[in-house]
């Protein structure tokens, strides 16, 4: 086991900070998305000169930090139904919060230091964006936190990926570019290797890069807004222009319901029900086209607040994973997010949704296995000591 000593102490407290100061800023409502590109990297890689227990240690301290930096609404938002005072709830969220995000960090960090000792530096990239995922599964099974892959949904070449793996697809590129230039450049700094080593580590991030981007291009294409048939925006559920009103009330919360005019289905939800991917997934399967989410003021909070940014962004990835139309409405506006993610708070006059009669996509189908899948393999490469 390495002994920690002071200097390495001091770096990776420096790190802890940095990283959930970026992971606040890449979050709601700052939305500095390419703040986000420095979390993995800049946390594990000072961690993982520490032992393994203050290698836990760090990545418990920036779950705790980035929680208190991240969720400032979060008491008053999730008790707001509880009839608990605001010291209460402020200490239920915040304990809460430290389970579910702190000691995944935790774990994570510390298998990351565990990895190190054990195989060669190239694969610790794909390792650490392996556990990065894990933990960011295990805290959205637990509570349905922000993720790197929220942070980008303003990123179309990027979130088209979310069809194959969901927002943890686009949190695993984010965290293997980040580990991978975070490990060259301490590398570089050390001396250990030369600059002409330190690149080549570096094609795996490129070459994944590469072909994010012309994936997300061909979506983008392929799924972008198809002007057709009118769509008119209302209050309420949403529906084609020229739909009697009287065939509204016929629409079932949670269910697929098939406007007899068009033969378009669509499924009303309310706020929370985007966030459940299960749900989403369960009604793209049952061939519902578009979505329609509609949503109270008072939970969201402010418009542009940090709450419901945070709720734009899961809709967002949400309208990828599944490629389908979702219209998000609180009231006050609505917006449409087409298959791609593009968001529009006045549509287009002649738009129809593109994912009309779409097939259901990769993750729909298999969802999360390719995680569990992948972290089998690391701990297989990990246990045999390749190093």
């Amino acid at each position: 086991m390495t002994k920690t000593n002071p200097t390495n102490l001091v770096f990776a407290l420096v790190g802890v900070l940095v990283a959930a100061l970026a992971f606040a800023l890449a979050s709601p409502p700052f939305g500095y998305t390419a703040a986000a590109w420095l979390v993995p990297g800049i946390l594990l890689v000072t961690a993982r000169r520490l032992s393994i227990r203050k290698a836990f240690e760090a990545g418990l301290l920036f779950g705790l930090v980035s929680t208190t930096l991240v969720g400032r609404w979060l008491p008053q938002t999730l008790t707001s139904g509880l009839d608990l005072s605001p010291l209460q709830g402020s200490l239920l969220v915040y304990a809460t919060m430290l389970v579910t995000l702190g000691i995944p960090a935790g774990v994570m960090s510390a298998g990351y230091a565990w990895a190190s000792r054990r195989v060669e530096p190239r694969d610790l990239p794909i390792i650490g964006a392996t556990f990065w995922l894990c933990a960011e599964w295990i805290a959205c099974w637990a509570w349905g936190g922000p993720t790197l892959g929220h942070s980008q949904f303003r990123a179309l070449w990027l979130i088209q990926i979310a069809d194959l793996g969901g927002a943890f697809a686009v949190s695993f590129v984010v965290a293997l570019v980040s580990i991978s230039v975070a490990e060259v450049c301490s590398r570089l700094l050390s001396r250990e290797v030369g600059f002409g080593t330190a690149l080549q580590s570096l094609s795996l991030s490129v070459a994944t890069l590469a072909v994010t981007f012309f994936y997300g291009s061909n979506a983008q294409s392929t799924h972008g807004f198809d002007p057709v048939t009118p769509l008119a925006v209302a209050e309420h559920p949403v529906v084609p222009a020229g739909v009697s009103a009287l065939e509204r009330p016929q629409l079932q919360l949670r269910q697929v319901s098939t406007i007899g005019a068009t033969g378009m289905r669509v499924s009303p939800l309310l706020c929370e029900h985007v966030r459940d991917r299960e749900l989403v997934h369960d009604l793209a399967r049952q061939g519902a086209d578009v979505l329609i989410n509609h949503c109270r003021d008072r939970e969201l909070g402010e418009p542009g607040g940090a709450a419901d940014q945070l709720h734009l962004a899961t809709a967002v990835l949400r309208s990828v994973e599944a490629r389908r139309t979702l219209v998000r409405s609180n009231g006050r506006h609505a917006e449409l997010i087409a298959a791609t993610g593009e968001t529009r708070r006045q549509p287009p006059k002649h738009y129809a949704p593109g994912a009309m009669s779409a097939p259901t996509t990769h993750y729909t189908r298999w969802g999360d296995y390719w995680i569990l899948s992948g972290l089998g393999l690391c701990l297989i490469v990990i246990g045999r000591g390749r190093r």
